[in-house]
């Protein structure tokens, strides 16, 4: 544990080499989830639309691969304790910093070497203090089997090496009943993070070829053997999001969703 950050991880990794450790990656992201806050005009409702796909919460929820820390907030407002998990020591830190503290400085790259440093602040109505960040593993997670109500895995699965292995593990800590999925990516696999063999869909053939919406879909009800336990898609949709690198340039992303429920 360090700044108070425990770190789980089942096998070492070198994520002090990732960008997402980098100052100008955590601007961008902390940008993406909290710019609606203080009602920046190119911010995105993304994460209020995403928190409204949800049903009514009990017991733990968990924010799988949650980066900067704005959905496990908005998770923590209705559960009994929401924890995200994310492999970036950067991003969990400060998610850590903004939970205990109520706000974190940033600075924003504006254009060149000029930049524009701004205060985060968590509105009152995400601080309820009921949550907890660690550093893990999505593709193999920290916890018992099981234990979860709720999760959350938002743009994370083309980010991982092994796909699959996340959505398996996703299934495992979840409750046998009483639990719900919200699962949301754009699908932009790239072989510098994972082998095109390991994509869940975006190929043109073998087990996974076709779009991967449809194949997660296949595999969270059954269709595709894989040893999921069966859950009901009760939606889908897509939900437009936003990045920001800099003042003049912005990647406007579709994020795929399907929500599904186990009864």
């Amino acid at each position: 544990m360090d700044k108070g950050v425990a770190t789980l991880l089942a096998k070492d990794c070198c994520a002090e080499k990732s960008i997402y450790e980098q100052p100008k990656m955590m601007a961008s992201y902390l940008w993406s989830h909290y710019s609606d806050c203080w009602n920046d005009p190119e911010s995105s409702s993304a994460y209020n639309e995403w928190a409204g796909l949800l049903g009514e919460i009990s017991g733990l929820s968990l924010d799988a691969g949650c980066s900067v820390g704005r959905f496990t907030f908005e998770m923590g407002k209705r559960s009994c304790l929401s924890v995200g998990v994310d492999m970036s020591r950067a991003f969990v830190e400060k998610a850590r910093e903004l939970c205990m503290g109520g706000s974190v400085k940033v600075r924003l790259p504006m254009e060149g070497l000029l930049e524009d440093e701004i205060e985060v602040a968590l509105p009152d109505h995400l601080c309820s203090g009921r949550v907890e960040f660690i550093v893990g593993d999505v593709t193999a997670l920290p916890f018992k089997s099981g234990i979860f109500n709720t999760i959350a895995s938002l743009n994370v699965i083309d980010k991982v090496s092994l796909p699959l292995a996340h959505l398996k593990e996703i299934d495992r800590v979840a409750a046998p009943k009483n639990a719900q999925l919200l699962f949301s990516d754009p699908f932009s696999w790239s072989s510098q993070i994972s082998p095109p063999q390991n994509w869940l869909g975006g190929n043109t053939g073998g087990k996974f070829s076709g779009y991967a919406i449809s194949n997660i879909a296949s595999l969270l009800v059954g269709d595709i053997p894989s040893g999921i336990a069966p859950w009901r898609i009760e939606n889908r949709g897509s939900v437009w999001w936003k990045i920001r690198t800099h003042r003049n340039h912005f990647e406007h992303i579709r994020s795929l969703y399907l929500k599904a429920v186990r009864p």
